[in-house]
């Protein structure tokens, strides 16, 4: 009787430690998770067209884009790297990519990836914007963990672990009624009495938009504009204040949210007073200035009035003067196309002469753009102080009548390099895209407060809505510039769970043989075969 109590205690034992074992591999099927910080791609609708990404939740292991196609219903992770236009949105819309994650550069937001990177990735993040996406797209920078996780789905180890993404946000919905802010003040010029004054009007647009609306901080687009603009203001209301150099016109500064086919320039125009418009001479937008030395004059046809003619040529004389490289582009509207390429081109709609001024000769609006709005971080702040005096010094002359002169008014220090670096930092560093700022957000009482300071005069606000055939979504409760947070965690292969099922049933028999005994469960299987054998025969039978 002690031998059988020995045997069975061992027994029990050895069947506690079988347990442990099989609770072990349970404990060792998912290691802890890594929380990381990852950015939504923009969702949006225009009338009845969808584009962006339509979902937001993923649960999803990772594949890389050679591994997709076999295993499907994964999410695509790839860096940026390795970008491939044609098999990304193959593997989109075939249903085999359920979810993707683009994986950037850590340090993308201070030094912008090589020229042939950004050649093959701006024609997928074109196509990705201008597409109905139907499953989630996130980004995020690259860590030790994410380059890791990188390494092993890409390689072609057999049985290697594999790592699952999971998010828990809600799904997007539609942003309700966005607002559009703009901001308006002038220096008023002096003439005799009862004389009325021509308007010279100086637009830009503040805000930026982009592939990914917490990343689109838009440097070049429109960051450039707002600081040119400011330093215009400040340089014209230092020199207005001298009686004997009080100017004959009127100079108006506005600031607008347009990156939507300038709708905010529209709504301006909608809304302004009909003296002020047709008090106008021109008008000048400043667009996508700092990313290069050269500058581009934008027109929709040439000016009739010599007066405008005559500060064409002016700037022109300026440029060539500061040895920037300066070019006129002539580009009729097309009524019929429902893209705006560039600010000036409303005015043109309302017969008012206007011109965009920009360091590009293409549009940022348009998709032969070589621009990305993932990458648009950094200002070139030395281009961007002289296409400063270029301007001021051009619009000088045509407010003083100096044209064709050499004299100048504004020397090198007149421009406030201390004032251009704090807002090519701040602006640089801050997503702008407009129907996402809460209508009580910072960015606006900046905006406001700086225009007063730099033109000395009031400034006026006006608030309009978007069109409502744009509509956009956010996810509830987020903040622009935020991110959510994506889980990944590292699980075992499915030769592990072959390996876990079978040590199951390895321990479930063994208990068996526990409860059982050697003869007893051989008693019990021999009658559970006899009694199957037995209901076949009388099936037979019958």
């Amino acid at each position: 009787m002690a031998r059988d109590l020995t045997r069975g205690i061992f027994n029990g034992f050895w069947l506690v430690q079988l347990w442990v074992f099989v609770l072990s591999l349970t404990i060792l099927d998912v290691d802890a998770a890594h929380v990381f910080k990852a950015f939504r791609m923009i969702q949006y609708d225009r009338g009845q067209q969808t584009f962006g990404s339509r979902r937001t939740n993923v649960n999803l292991l990772a594949s890389p884009l050679e591994k997709i196609l076999q295993l499907g219903r994964r999410i695509l992770v790839f860096p940026f790297e390795s970008v491939n236009l044609e098999e990304t949105l193959a593997a989109i819309h075939s249903n085999h990519a359920a979810g993707v994650l683009i994986l950037l550069p850590e340090n993308a937001r201070t030094t912008p990836p090589p020229q042939s990177a950004l050649e093959k990735w701006i024609p997928l993040e074109r196509a990705l914007m201008h597409s109905d996406i139907p499953v989630p797209v996130y980004f995020a920078f690259l860590d030790d963990e994410l380059r890791g996780m990188l390494e092993e789905v890409q390689s072609d180890s057999p049985g290697q672990d594999g790592y699952q993404i999971i998010s828990s946000v809600s799904e997007a919905s539609a942003v309700p009624s966005p607002e559009l802010h703009s901001f308006q003040s002038v220096i008023p010029g002096v003439g005799v009495e009862g004389e009325t004054l021509r308007t010279i009007g100086i637009f830009t647009h503040y805000d930026s938009f982009g592939i990914v609306p917490d990343l689109a901080t838009g440097a070049a687009s429109n960051a450039g504009g707002v600081i040119v603009l400011l330093e215009l203001a400040r340089m014209f209301s230092r020199l207005s204040a001298g009686f004997r150099t009080q100017g004959k016109y009127n100079l108006l500064f506005v600031l607008t949210e347009d990156q939507l086919n300038f709708a905010g320039v529209k709504s301006w125009l909608d809304s302004a007073d009909a003296r002020l418009l047709e008090s106008m001479e021109f008008a000048l937008c400043l667009d996508q200035l700092g990313t290069g030395g050269a500058l581009s004059l934008h027109i929709s046809k040439p000016p009739k009035d010599p007066l405008v003619e005559q500060f064409y040529a002016e700037l022109q004389r300026r440029a060539v003067a500061a040895s920037a490289q300066f070019s006129i582009s002539h580009k009729k509207i097309n009524i019929s196309s429902s893209q705006i390429p560039w600010a000036h081109e409303q005015f043109s709609r309302k017969k008012i002469i206007a011109a965009t001024l920009s360091s590009s000769p293409y549009s940022p609006h348009t998709d032969s753009a070589p621009l990305s709005s993932l990458f648009d971080s950094t200002l070139d702040v030395p281009q961007l102080t002289n296409q400063i005096k270029i301007i001021a010094e051009a619009l000088a002359a045509h407010v003083y009548k100096l044209h064709g002169k050499n004299l100048e008014l504004f020397s090198d220090t007149d421009v406030n390099l201390h004032s251009v670096e704090a807002w090519s930092h701040t602006l640089s560093s801050m997503p702008r895209v407009a129907p996402f700022l809460p209508a009580k957000h910072h960015l606006f009482e900046w905006i406001r407060r700086a225009l007063q300071d730099h033109s000395g005069s009031e400034v006026t606000e006006h608030v309009s809505h978007l069109d409502k055939s744009l509509v956009f979504y956010a996810i509830p409760s987020s903040e622009l510039g935020v991110g959510v947070a994506l889980s990944m965690y590292r699980v075992k292969s499915m030769w592990f769970d072959v390996f876990f099922a079978l040590a199951v049933v390895v321990y479930c028999f063994a208990l068996f043989l526990f409860l059982r005994g050697t003869g007893g469960a051989m008693h019990s299987i021999k009658e559970f075969f006899r009694a199957e054998n037995e209901k076949k025969n009388r099936r037979a039978r019958d």
